[in-house]
C-alpha cells in the first residue's frame, strides 16, 4: 500500500488509521450495529461512563451556532465554585481560540474537540476566557481540574439549552463493566440532552480553573404529593445502585404511600447495577442471557449491602422510546416480579444484546454482541422492546397539569407542568390509595 497508492500530497499514509480501519470494516461485516470498533478519544469516554468518574473542572459544554457554550456546571465542581453560568461563551481554552480549533466541524467534533481542550490531569490547571452576555468585556478564570465521580442525583435545571448536542467534558455513553473486559447493556438512542437554564444575558472574562473530581447526577428523587414520591433513574452505571440507596434512605423518611420510578429516556448500562437496583425492589430472578446456542443464565436480583428494601406500595413506572437496554429490563422484570407494578406510557426501545469490551493496550476498543436479554418471564426485549400496561403519549393538554419534577419547568406564565404519562400514573395510583383506604 505505501509503494503503491496514489497520493497526490506528500503526507505519508497514517498506518494507524489504515488498521483502525480494517478492524472497523471486519466487525461492520458481521451486520450487527452493536458491534463495533471505538478510537482511544472515544474508548476512554465509555470506560469513564461506566466507572462514573474522570477528571475534569465539571462544566456542562453545548455548540450552539458555531460557539462553545455553557449549559450549566455540576454543583461542587470547580466550574460551579468559580460561578461560571449557563450562556456564557467559552472563547478560549489555555490560550487557544475556540471558534477557530472547532470552526467547520460537525455538532459531534466540535464538542470532542471543546472538551478535550478542557479535561486533563487531575491538580492540572485550565485557563478559561468567557464571555458572558450580560457583560460588556471578556474576563479569564483559571479551574484546578479533580477526579470526577458520576453520583446518580440528578440535578433540577431550567429549560433546555437550544443547542446542537452538549457534553459534561465528555459526554456520558453507553456503560460497561469497569475493569479489563466487561458485558454492558447501554446503547439506547436517547437525546443526551442536559435540560439547563440559559441566561438572556452579552462578557469576556478569563478564569483559571483546577480540574478536579465531579460527579456526574442522574438520580432526582420528590415527593409528588403527601402520598406519592417520585424517583428518576437516568442510567445505570457502576454507582447507580449505591446512589439509590442514599436516596430511598433520603426519599423513605417521608413515609410515601405509593412511587412513581422514571425511566424514560434511560439508555441502560451495566448487567450488575440492573441486578442490584431490582434488588432493591424485591428478591428472585432479574433476567435471563441467552447466548449464539440458545443457553440461558440466570441472573438474581443483587440485595443492598445495608438490606434496604422499598416497602410493598403500588409501584408505577414510567418509559417511553428511549427507555433502552438495562432499563427496558428493569421495567419488565419490575412487572413480572413485583405484585401492584404498572407500566406507564410508549413502547420502549427494544435494545436487549449485551456487549462484551475488550480494551486494547492503545487504549482502543472493541464491542461484541455476545448474547441477548430477556425478563425474569422469557419476554425477549431485543426487538420487540417492553409495552406499556397503559399507553399513554406527550401532550400539551392542560388535563395533564402536574408539579414539576425532575428538570422539567413550567411554561411562561404557569405554575406547573403538562407531564400526561406522569398525571395518568398519579391518578392510578391515587385510585389505588383510595381503594386501600376505603376497604372492601
Amino acid at each position: 500500500m505505501h509503494r503503491e497508492f496514489y497520493q497526490p500530497d506528500t503526507e505519508p499514509l497514517d498506518q494507524q488509521q489504515m488498521v483502525y480501519g480494517a478492524i472497523r470494516g471486519m466487525l461492520q461485516s458481521l451486520g450487527d450495529e452493536y458491534t463495533g470498533f471505538e478510537e482511544p478519544k472515544v474508548a476512554r469516554k465509555t470506560r469513564e461512563s461506566i466507572q462514573g468518574s474522570f477528571e475534569g473542572v465539571g462544566v456542562i459544554v453545548g455548540i450552539q451556532e458555531g460557539e462553545a457554550v455553557v449549559a450549566g456546571a455540576l454543583q461542587g465542581s470547580p466550574a460551579f465554585e468559580a460561578g461560571l453560568q449557563s450562556g456564557d461563551v467559552i472563547v478560549e481554552v489555555n490560550g487557544a481560540q475556540v471558534a477557530s480549533v472547532i470552526r467547520g466541524l460537525g455538532p459531534d467534533e466540535a464538542l470532542d474537540e471543546v472538551t478535550g481542550m478542557i479535561r486533563g490531569p487531575q491538580e492540572s490547571l485550565v485557563r478559561l476566557k468567557l464571555r458572558r452576555p450580560s457583560e460588556a468585556e471578556p474576563f479569564e478564570i483559571s479551574l484546578k481540574r479533580t477526579f470526577t465521580t458520576t453520583a446518580t442525583v440528578k440535578v433540577v435545571r431550567e429549560t433546555e439549552l437550544p443547542t446542537d448536542t452538549l457534553a459534561l467534558e465528555a459526554t456520558p455513553g453507553e456503560a460497561v463493566a469497569a475493569g479489563g473486559d466487561g458485558e454492558e447493556l447501554g446503547g439506547g438512542q436517547g437525546t443526551g440532552d442536559q435540560p439547563v437554564e440559559i441566561l438572556t444575558t452579552t462578557l469576556e472574562t478569563n478564569v483559571a480553573l483546577a480540574r478536579d473530581a465531579i460527579p456526574l447526577v442522574n438520580i432526582t428523587m420528590q415527593m409528588v404529593n403527601e402520598e406519592i414520591a417520585y424517583l428518576q433513574i437516568i442510567d445505570f452505571n457502576n454507582k447507580t445502585p449505591d446512589e439509590l440507596d442514599q436516596a430511598l434512605a433520603a426519599l423513605f423518611a417521608s413515609t410515601p404511600a405509593a412511587l412513581v420510578l422514571d425511566l424514560r429516556g434511560n439508555r441502560g448500562g451495566v448487567i450488575e447495577s440492573a441486578q442490584r437496583v431490582l434488588g432493591r425492589f424485591y428478591e428472585g430472578t432479574a433476567l435471563y442471557e441467552a447466548n449464539n446456542r440458545g443457553e440461558y443464565r440466570e441472573y438474581p436480583s443483587i440485595a443492598s449491602p445495608d438490606h434496604l428494601m422499598v416497602p410493598n406500595i403500588p409501584l408505577v413506572v414510567l418509559i417511553d422510546e428511549y427507555t433502552a437496554s438495562a432499563a427496558e429490563i428493569v421495567a419488565g422484570a419490575l412487572r413480572e416480579q413485583r405484585p401492584d407494578t404498572t407500566l406507564v406510557g410508549t413502547r420502549t426501545f427494544s435494545k436487549g444484546s449485551v456487549q462484551n469490551i475488550h480494551w486494547l493496550p492503545d487504549g482502543s476498543s472493541v464491542r461484541i454482541t455476545i448474547a441477548h436479554l430477556f425478563t425474569p418471564g422469557k419476554h425477549e426485549v431485543h426487538g420487540r422492546g417492553i409495552e406499556p400496561d397503559y399507553p399513554v403519549s406527550p401532550s400539551s393538554d392542560r388535563d395533564y397539569a402536574m408539579p414539576c419534577v425532575g428538570e422539567r419547568q413550567p411554561a411562561e406564565g404557569q405554575d406547573d407542568c403538562v407531564d400526561a404519562p406522569l398525571s395518568v400514573g398519579v391518578r392510578l395510583l391515587t385510585v389505588k390509595l383510595s381503594a386501600v383506604l376505603d376497604g372492601p
